[in-house]
């Protein structure tokens, strides 16, 4: 799971609470987080350059999840349990410095609560409500910026150019948010492309991630889909697809006789039997032929689109899909005879393309 020991531990330990939460109707999952815990948190945050959110400790409720002992120390809650009598469990792995929280708790913590300060997990607590608090005001802050520096259009997300003259940690966070949004993928050579391109001249384009093209226009930045160019060669195996404009291509095992019902989908079934695991995608270029299905002869892909009426902008974006080198479909139009399904079948896939 490339996880550390610790980590694993925990995330499984929640899914089993889950488990128990859900098939005994209990509405909420008590921990017994305590005080020291989230000192160690805070810490742990801090030196792994954590930001806001990290370092305003441990939530008191996170969904489901509520700690009600989060205010006390551990003396407090051992004197408690020793009063009444209780009876309680300590992990014998907690003495293992080999983990880095218990590193943190028993060379580090333990020296600065007995030498610095003896109410470290009080100041570390008060720190972590201030910070919560600012968080709810940056956070509020930032929705309501947010909500008037985009807007979408006609598949298209269009960003204010007053975005780009906050200071950059904002307009970074409030680019985050916009993108979040709309599901699409964020990262800092993302913000450093988008703000270059915020300072040029109407008409400048850049790519800014995978399938993403944005251009400057006249007050916004505008994020649409890259169409796929001459120069893109696109590698999609059974079982995925890839995206070209408002189309998504992809490529599964199936049987003519199962019907599909996907509205704006077109499909087609070849004879996989000598076909590679992958397929090629890109845009067809002069001098490409292949066998029109129910034609014995090559005929060059322009005579086909020329025959099929196909228009000049259409024609100009038209896709292939190949398989070892050889146009298996022009797609969305015919596939190549060579690879119709015949009685000797064996396997077969299905080609199709739907618009998004």
């Amino acid at each position: 799971m490339k996880m550390s020991l610790e980590e694993a531990a925990r995330e499984l330990r929640y899914e089993k609470l889950e488990i128990c939460a859900r098939e005994n109707g209990y509405d909420y999952i008590a921990t017994a987080h305590n005080l020291y815990d989230n000192t160690e948190t805070t810490f742990l945050n801090l030196i792994k350059g954590a930001g806001l959110n990290g370092m305003s400790g441990i939530p008191v409720k996170r969904s489901n999840i509520i700690r009600p002992v989060l205010c006390l120390t551990k003396p407090e809650i051992i004197f408690y349990l020793q009063r009444e009598g209780l009876e309680w469990v300590e992990d014998s792995s907690n003495q293992d410095v080999s983990f880095e929280r218990n590193y943190l708790r028993n060379n580090i913590i333990g020296g600065i609560r007995k030498d610095l300060n003896p109410a470290l997990d009080e100041a570390v607590f008060n720190m972590n409500s201030i910070l919560r608090g600012h968080l709810l005001f940056i956070e509020d802050y930032l929705e309501k910026q947010v909500n008037t520096l985009w807007k979408a259009e006609d598949n298209k997300i269009y960003l204010s150019s007053e975005l780009f003259n906050y200071d950059k940690l904002i307009s970074g966070e409030l680019l985050r948010r916009i993108f979040n949004k709309n599901s699409l993928n964020y990262n800092i050579n993302t913000y450093k492309k988008l703000i270059s391109l915020a300072g040029k001249q109407t008409g400048k384009i850049a790519e800014i991630g995978r399938g993403l093209a944005a251009r400057r226009d006249r007050g916004y930045v505008i994020i649409e889909k890259k169409e796929l160019s001459l120069k893109d060669i696109l590698k999609i195996f059974l079982g995925k697809s890839a995206r070209s404009g408002d189309y998504e291509i992809g490529i599964d095992k199936g049987s003519p006789e199962k019907q599909y019902s996907e509205p704006d989908c077109v499909s087609e079934y070849i004879d996989a039997g000598n076909s590679e695991p992958f397929y090629i995608l890109r845009i067809w270029e002069p001098g490409d032929k292949f066998i029109p299905l129910g034609m014995r002869g090559f005929k060059k892909v322009s005579d086909f689109l020329t025959d099929a009426k196909i228009s000049g902008s259409r024609r100009k974006n038209q896709l292939v899909l190949l398989n070892r080198n050889i146009i298996v479909w022009i797609v969305g139009l015919r596939i190549d005879e060579r690879f119709k399904v015949k009685e000797s079948t064996k396997e077969t896939h299905r080609l199709w393309i739907k618009h998004i």
